[in-house]
């Protein structure tokens, strides 16, 4: 079988000329000229580079983002919601005095928080934080923590945002209810005849529907969650393995804390990269959810409530269920939503995170019983 295009990558404009990006990079308020750039990163979604300036004797660095517009309907209001998070957490910051970085946004020469170029596509640029580094898995548990107490920290700040409310940049993100039916929709059209390669898999996913219920999100307080706490989307210390800062705001809008804190422990408490295709390498792993939970709980400062709390052992597994229905969903519609590095790509993905989702089931009892042994000690 031969895929067709992924549609995200067809329709972006391919720029790999460094002097198009250096001018792209002119319009914003950078310090020096820009001389160098480089495609940065492994996200699914954006495009992002490396920009290094010299002036004098000083190297500034930076990062420069061209959002997908193609998945962020509305990019406008999405810099609206960045440019509102990242004021109130450098204030947090501030405020709080713990000298962490914080995602710093760089305006362009005319004020605004983004960049519009003659071809309709927007951009954004932030400080490059030298001393981070971004793991796909956590390399001991210490790290797990950090990152757990860096997303309740991050909710905990923003819980005091205030009206208006943020946008949803993508409406529904995390209604498991909706995308089974998704899923469900795509699977009875089977738009582009693919039906027939994964029906075992299709099956299996069809059979677990109880967890499209399992956090129904107008049950659970409505707070600024950041939607994708991949383990990726903090940067740690490069040499002490300490929490610096939050990235990839681009879902930060209202939801439910236990996505969050789900989506976490399904990235950080696996012993495999989420698209790993030797499945016998899939495997929950106990002590790492002790960590994260405590991270977690530590960084939140008490802002959870008991409901929450309760539901803190099943989110992960409702969360993993809901990304390997999403990666299913994609390839049967022909690869269009998440970038894929190779031939079925989405269906590895979406083997590998059922997998995990029934390792999980196996260990729901001593999830349990940690969550109650740690309640109370934060």
């Amino acid at each position: 079988m031969t895929k067709g295009k992924n549609v995200l990558q067809s329709n972006l404009l391919s720029i790999t000329k460094n002097n198009q990006i250096e001018e792209i990079s002119s319009y914003f308020c950078i310090d020096g000229e820009p001389e160098t750039s480089g495609q940065y990163g492994n996200g699914n979604v954006n495009d992002t580079y490396l920009i290094t300036c010299s002036d004098k004797d000083d190297e500034n660095v930076y990062t420069l983002q061209r959002i997908n517009h193609f998945v962020f309907k509305d990019p406008v209001a999405l810099m609206n919601n960045f440019e509102r998070v990242t004021s109130h957490l450098l204030s947090k910051s501030i405020e709080q005095n713990h000298g962490k970085d914080v995602l710093t946004l760089i305006p362009t020469r005319d004020g605004k928080s983004f960049h519009l170029d003659m071809d309709g596509y927007y951009w954004r640029m932030t400080k490059f934080i030298a001393d981070g580094k971004s793991f796909d898995v956590p390399e001991h548990d210490g790290h797990a923590f950090e990152a757990a107490k860096a997303f309740g920290q991050f909710q905990a700040n923003l819980n005091d945002l205030g009206e208006p409310a943020l946008v949803e940049t993508i409406p529904a993100f995390h209604n498991t209810r909706k995308r089974f039916d998704r899923f469900t929709e795509i699977v009875s059209r089977n738009p582009k005849n693919r039906l027939i390669e994964v029906e075992d898999l299709v099956e299996l996913f069809l059979k677990h529907e109880e967890f499209a219920d399992a956090i129904k999100r107008p049950e659970f307080p409505r707070r600024v969650v950041h939607n994708d706490t991949k383990l990726n989307n903090v940067l740690l210390h490069q040499t002490t393995g300490k929490a610096i800062c939050v990235v990839d705001l681009d879902t930060v809008m209202p939801g439910c804390a236990l996505h969050d804190f789900g989506d976490l422990v399904r990235t950080a408490a696996n012993a495999a990269d989420e698209d790993e295709t030797d499945l016998g390498k899939v495997q929950f792993l106990p002590s790492r959810f002790d960590a994260i939970v405590d991270g977690y709980l530590m960084g939140c400062q008490g802002m959870l409530i008991e409901k929450e709390i309760k539901n803190l052992a099943i989110a992960p597994v409702a969360i993993t269920y809901e990304l390997a229905l999403r990666f299913l969903t994609d390839f049967l519609e022909g690869d269009v939503y998440f970038k894929t590095h190779r031939e079925d790509h989405n269906v590895d993905r979406a083997k590998s995170q059922f997998t995990l989702m029934k390792s999980m089931l196996t260990f729901m009892e001593e999830m349990e019983d940690i969550i109650r042994t740690k309640r109370d000690l934060f």
